[in-house]
């Protein structure tokens, strides 16, 4: 598997390579985008909901605005030719932004012309720790809990129960035994299976993640000084191993680990784990961190990502900074994002404000720490003029403990160690949060701050000062001035579906099934009674067939379901697999109160999975999202085995492209974040309908609605076991032709590699379409001669040599590199030094009417030298006419079954009307007439008409003794008698016919 170090040693070779001297790396960079005219508005409208509308409202509009803003700037790079200049990473959908990687300054310059872009910046590691320093102990235990009289307020019942707070550091060691048992545990998440199990599209993310090495591990590894250890401890350690430090013993932490090992970090990593955290549940952040002396164009980026937080209803505390005795004066001295303005707006403060408020550190003879950064700081950066320098913003908002202070240490279980900082000062202010919030869920940020502000012990001068802010926290006089929640708060919480009844009972929605809904709801005030809801959709293919649901009393601070009362729904069997479907619900209780809420249901939402096809000589890896050998290539620890031939895995990633345009080209890349989305499992098969092995799945390209299917075919016997077959079927689900279609199939074959130095050599002949590679050490650590070719339909490929046009230095594997590959624009056919090479094979370019499918079949073939690679390409060539005679395996015709009732509502029969026939599988399409199955259901999912032995005409009763009558025609017409004994209400008429599956409501009036 090679490593990224590897580019450095290859670098020099590139322009001897290609006559190419680019060797400029790729700088990671950020771009904030403008935000659209109405914005104001709508955030306003936010801000005045309850939780946890405000929450799902804020993200809502949050992402929908970035995938616009993302398309514009995509289009505006392209009509500015900057394309082969820039790689967009992701979305920043909290302050509307987005990461990319970029050539050189020059395209930060171009990018801040573009119209749709507010700034652009790199993005280096310009965030650092709130630096500690070691005292000694002053008490044996965490002083600064007792000071601010947090004891008092747990002997009253408030420990920060059931608030999250959300750690944003250099990770947790979530094995201290003061801290495992308040560790966050993501809900949806199994840990260590190295699977994506919610689908929120991190991997094994059970504590929160590492945002600044891109991992699932938020491991404090921060040596020696275990800065966040310390803060979460200080929030919420419960003092098994002797002292008590955390000032919310019962809140949880989510690890949140966006700072490395030497205490920096990016404003992408903190933006990813600030987003993360409003995501899963966080209602309050701890951010010992800051940028120092910041400049307008970082101010100018986190204010808005701050106002973006306050807007989905979450505080910050966020330290002042370290740099009171640095020499660096007002209006400089308070970091960013500390330097925002703070939710409650002090007397002749303005109105734009944010979730931010600022902590500076006290010792413990109640005097401002030395170290500790003063205000007032000030706002006139162009985007920002509200707080001009005199007399700016007063900073910081409030004072905590932060001198000596005692907590869990990282590099142990059961170790505590003494630091100071405004850090220290942080979590106290967190820590108090939570616990206010314990008392009443239902506080606004603004809420909350005005009483830490308004109830601090002051210090300094009267009023707000720059040196203690509003003074020093006191949790006790703020819990007590916390007003108890006089209302009940209900939403939104959680959904689960259930198919076994009316589908094929996989949990998942499919296509043409009918589902019960089960949704959770949560109270955060007080106890409700006579609580119920209705759901409803603006998606037309899709019909709720029991919309309301009743759930009874809701206690404070329980989640109910309403686990014997779901709703019921009925899904198209003509909507596209991967539609994400708006569930609108409005909650009631019998007090008169109402709530609206929305949340999405997915069709097809199947998750990300991989399986091994194998035939005892070939392994390969496939996946149900496009991608072949490993799960993600970009992870290391990723899995998969590749493509093994010999005993030896040749292969670290690959698979299907489609081009649609010279930017618009979709992959399986990324594993999670691949383009493309799966819509069913794997399926694997032994003996196939074609091959004695065989692996199916489906997955889509949701942007341009295409379906794929996937087949994968391999054989047992000597003379075929040498190569897997993959057919692609590619169907336009648009209503309109998609026309200059090319698909591409990429394979990274990495052979060997020796102390940084690589022995490989590839070639391709354009005459029989095929490419491969091979081992030149000698004598060759690794014989094999490995590569694909294009069988269906005539194409042609191309060598790619990585460090040039696949890695982030040289052109840069962006869309248009990998568009010019499948095109034919970029062509290579020789490799004639050793280096690091790939393969891709293309076919195109096709158009697709609507509603039409195209086949496009890959093989990737091994033998012992090129004669033997050679003849075993003929061999798969030879299986093409097999592979296309069943290409219709596994694919399902669209709109094929057709169901009609009538008379309906009806009072003594109906007329069930159905088609009998169905598409073949064989190449000629003939009909083959089908019989159908069909049941019908009551809203409970008791069958009320089931039958034996197969045949519709046989009705058996669902009661003994009851007999229901039903005749049927040879034209697929029943009549259906309801037996006597069944009552008036609604029915489901349940039809199958091989894969499809249609449900109809009728209405039964006896």
């Amino acid at each position: 598997m090679k490593l990224l170090r590897y580019i450095i040693l290859l670098i020099i070779l590139i322009g001897l390579a290609f006559g190419t001297t680019d060797n400029v790396y790729w700088k990671q960079g950020i771009v904030c985008f403008r935000r659209p005219s109405e914005w104001d508005n709508a955030v306003q409208t936010i801000r005045l909901l309850p939780q946890p509308n405000r929450r799902h409202k804020a993200i809502a509009l949050f992402k929908i605005t970035n995938r616009q803003f993302l398309n514009i700037f995509r289009s505006q790079i392209e009509q500015a030719g900057l394309s082969s200049s820039i790689k967009i990473e992701n979305g920043l959908w909290l302050g509307n932004g987005a990461q990319i990687l970029y050539r050189n300054d020059a395209v930060i310059q171009n990018l801040s012309q573009l119209d749709c872009v507010k700034l652009a910046f790199e993005d280096i590691e310009g965030f650092t720790i709130s630096n500690t320093f070691a005292d000694v102990d002053i008490l044996d235990t965490a002083w600064g809990v007792s000071r601010i009289v947090a004891p008092s307020c747990w002997s009253g019942g408030f420990r920060g129960q059931n608030i999250i707070v959300g750690v944003l550091d250099s990770g947790v060691r979530y094995t201290h035994n003061d801290l495992v048992a308040n560790m966050w545990h993501n809900p949806g998440e199994i840990a260590n299976n190295g699977a994506d199990d919610d689908g929120n599209g991190y991997v094994d993310d059970y504590y929160g993640y590492d945002f600044y090495n891109g991992d699932s591990d938020p491991m404090d590894d921060y040596s020696g000084v275990y800065h966040g250890t310390h803060c979460s401890g200080t929030v919420a350690g419960d003092g098994t191993s002797g002292t008590q430090t955390g000032v919310a013993p019962s809140a949880k932490i989510m690890a949140l680990k966006v700072m490395g090992s030497s205490g920096t970090g990016t404003a992408s990593a903190l933006v990813n784990g600030i987003q993360y955290a409003i995501e899963n549940g966080a209602s309050v952040l701890s951010m010992s961190l800051g940028w120092p002396n910041p400049d307008n164009t970082i101010k100018n980026y986190m204010r808005p990502v701050m106002e973006d937080l306050l807007t989905a209803g979450l505080v910050a505390a966020v330290a002042a900074g370290n740099e009171g005795d640095d020499g660096i004066s007002a209006p400089q001295c308070i970091d960013s994002p500390g330097d925002c303005p703070s939710p409650f707006a002090q007397s002749g403060e303005g109105s734009n404000r944010t979730a931010v408020i600022t902590v500076g550190a006290t010792g413990y003879t109640e005097t401002v720490a030395g170290f500790s950064s003063f205000g007032p700081t000030q706002w006139n950066t162009g985007d920002y003029s509200d707080y001009p320098y005199p007399s700016g913003l007063m900073k910081p908002d409030i004072c905590a403990p932060g001198v000596s202070i005692t907590s869990t240490y990282g590099g142990g279980d059961d170790g505590y160690t003494t630091s100071s900082g405004t850090s220290m000062a942080t979590p106290h202010l967190a820590g108090a949060l939570a616990v206010i919030l314990s008392k009443n869920p239902a506080l606004t940020p603004k809420e909350l701050d005005s009483l830490v502000q308004t109830t601090a012990l002051e210090l300094g001068d009267a009023g707000k000062d720059s040196l203690y802010g509003s003074g020093r926290l006191n949790l006790y006089n703020a819990l007590v001035a916390a007003p108890e929640p006089n209302y009940p708060i209900i939403g939104y919480s959680s959904n689960r579906i259930d198919d076994t009844d009316w589908g094929n009972g996989n949990i998942i929605i499919d296509p043409g099934e009918s589902f019960k809904l089960f949704v959770s709801l949560e109270n955060t005030g007080l106890d409700a009674t006579g609580v119920g809801a209705i759901i409803s959709t603006d998606e037309s293919g899709v019909s709720i067939t029991v919309h309301s649901g009743t759930y009874g009393s809701i206690g404070r601070g329980e989640t109910v379901e309403d686990s014997t009362d779901p709703f019921i729904l009925d899904v198209s069997s003509s909507i596209m697999p991967g539609e994400n479907i708006p569930i609108y619900i409005q909650i009631t209780d019998d007090s008169g109160n109402v709530w609206n809420d929305t949340f999405e249901i997915t069709v097809s939402n199947y998750p990300h999975r991989i399986e091994d096809i194998a035939n005892g000589t070939i392994t390969l890896t496939v996946s149900n999202f496009g991608e072949v050998g490993f799960f993600d290539p970009t992870n290391s620890s990723s899995g998969g085995s590749g493509f093994i031939y010999g005993g030896y895995n040749y292969l670290y990633g690959g698979g299907l492209f489609i081009g649609f345009g010279y930017d618009d080209v979709s992959t399986g890349e990324n594993g999670n974040n691949s383009d493309f989305s799966p819509i069913t499992s794997i399926d694997l098969c032994s003996p196939g309908s074609a091959a004695d092995n065989e692996a199916y799945c489906s997955f889509t390209d949701q942007n341009t609605r295409v379906r794929i299917d996937l087949k994968a075919l391999a054989w047992n016997s000597s003379s075929n076991s040498d190569f897997v077959i993959l057919r692609y079927i590619l169907t336009n689900l648009t209503s309109s032709t998609l026309s200059g279609i090319y698909t591409g199939f990429y394979l990274d074959f990495d052979i060997h590699n020796e102390s940084g130095t690589w022995f490989d050599r590839a070639l391709w002949n354009d005459v029989e379409n095929y490419g491969y590679m091979w081992d030149t050490y000698s004598p060759p650590a690794h014989p094999a001669y490995v590569g694909l070719v294009v069988l269906q339909p005539t194409g042609i490929g191309s060598i790619i040599h990585n460090p040039t046009y696949v890695y982030p230095s040289g052109m840069g594997w962006t869309d248009s590199v990998k568009y010019n590959f499948i095109d034919g624009s970029f062509h290579l056919t020789t490799a004639d030094s050793n280096d690091d090479w790939s393969l891709i094979g293309a076919a195109g370019s096709v158009d697709i009417p609507a509603g039409a499918a195209d086949t496009f079949v890959y093989a990737i073939v091994a033998g012992d030298d090129s004669a033997d690679f050679a003849t075993n390409v003929g061999t798969a060539q030879a299986h093409l006419f097999e592979v296309l005679s069943t290409e219709k395996d596994n694919y399902i015709e669209p709109t094929v079954l057709s169901l009609d009732v009538h008379p309906n509502p009806f009072n003594s029969s109906c007329k069930i009307t159905m088609n009998l026939w169905e598409r073949s599988p064989d190449l000629d399409y003939r009909d083959r007439e089908v019989s159908p199955t069909i049941e019908i259901f009551d809203l409970r999912g008791n069958v009320v008409t089931p039958y034996s032995d197969g045949n519709p005409s046989s009705f058996v009763p669902l009661i003994k003794g009851d007999r229901g009558d039903a005749e049927a025609s040879a034209q697929g017409v029943y009549i259906w008698t309801p037996a006597q004994t069944i009552s008036s209400g609604i029915y489901l008429v349940h039809v199958s016919l091989q894969r499809q599956t249609i449900v109809k409501r009728i209405i039964y009036l006896k």
